[in-house]
């Protein structure tokens, strides 16, 4: 089902619910995808939506939910305010595609989302057009906010004894404030945990995830999202493909594309499938192996 609804105080919204699952996208800005969950009382997004609401016209303005934004990360293309009206087309049951160009930057950024009959999965593509007339260097960046409290996980290569390979398996992408001594952080062989706690300072970390998934596990259900990963790609921040990022607000999950020169008129695709899970206990070291095996099987 396919309906216009307000939501959380935003007029116009667009509804697409399954019986299982249920999304809410924006007209008023974006593109946003504002919540996905198993029902519109239970949002698994995160939602700064009083402080959005606050700021002036022209400011750049987090909001929550998932976002759609252009890598690598600069202060002029990346940052662009995204608080106008966006386009929405509504072909098929279950299916929208929302469209926003920026005029300053000459960059279309197109979503094209699909929620399954029956279940818990979206599929999310995320669409870069260069609607300039230079040739631009960019990656598309996909971004979800989650709210505090719970524990993300960003899956490592598969270990192997030191008998068996003397290589190097990948490096672990730090920036200036990421401090790998915090509390927040675990890891085990398989995977690196950060969990999102209150009124903490900014914590980072990238890598290459070839198995292609991230999660977030949380009291209502573990997020997880899918992509694919071209192994040989440039991509950005050193070569990653994810990224884990929390602050004293939120925590995200974030995935991204290969690093493309677009000629006027070109494009550039990155997708993303969603499902939510009840099943799976809050993850940890001693548990990793398994709960991982678990998301693979999915």
């Amino acid at each position: 089902m396919t309906q216009r609804i307000e939501y959380r105080g935003w007029p116009g919204c667009v509804h697409l619910t399954n019986g299982s699952a249920d999304v809410v996208v924006s007209t008023q800005f974006g593109p946003r995808i504002l919540h996905y969950g198993p029902s519109l009382d239970v949002n698994l997004f995160g939602e700064q939506y009083d402080a959005a609401r606050g700021l002036p016209s022209d400011a750049w303005k987090l909001v929550g939910g998932h976002r759609f934004w252009v890598a690598p990360e600069n202060l002029d293309i990346t940052y662009v305010p995204d608080n106008d009206p966006v386009e929405i087309v509504l072909d098929q049951p279950g299916t929208l595609q929302v469209r926003s160009v920026d005029a300053k930057t000459g960059i279309e950024k197109q979503l094209d989302l699909s929620l399954a009959p029956r279940g818990t999965e979206v599929i999310v593509m995320h669409t870069l057009i260069n609607r300039g007339v230079w040739p631009i260097r960019v990656a598309p960046w996909a971004l979800t906010v989650m709210p505090l409290g719970g524990r993300a996980v960003m899956p490592l290569p598969e270990r192997r004894p030191h008998s068996e390979s003397l290589d190097p398996a990948g490096g672990l992408v730090c920036w200036l404030y990421t401090d790998l001594g915090d509390p927040r952080w675990s890891f085990a062989p398989t995977g690196v945990m950060l969990d999102g706690v209150p009124g903490q300072p900014p914590q980072k970390i990238g890598t290459l995830v070839e198995a292609g998934w991230l999660a977030y596990w949380q009291p209502a259900a573990t997020f997880i999202k899918q992509f694919d990963v071209v192994l040989g790609a440039d991509y950005p921040d050193f070569g990653c493909s994810a990224e884990l990022f929390t602050n004293e607000y939120f925590l995200e999950v974030e995935t991204l594309g290969p690093l493309v020169w677009l000629e006027p008129g070109e494009s550039i695709d990155h997708v993303e499938t969603w499902q939510f899970r009840t099943d799976l206990p809050r993850p940890d070291r001693a548990t990793m192996a398994e709960w991982q095996d678990s998301i693979g099987g999915i």
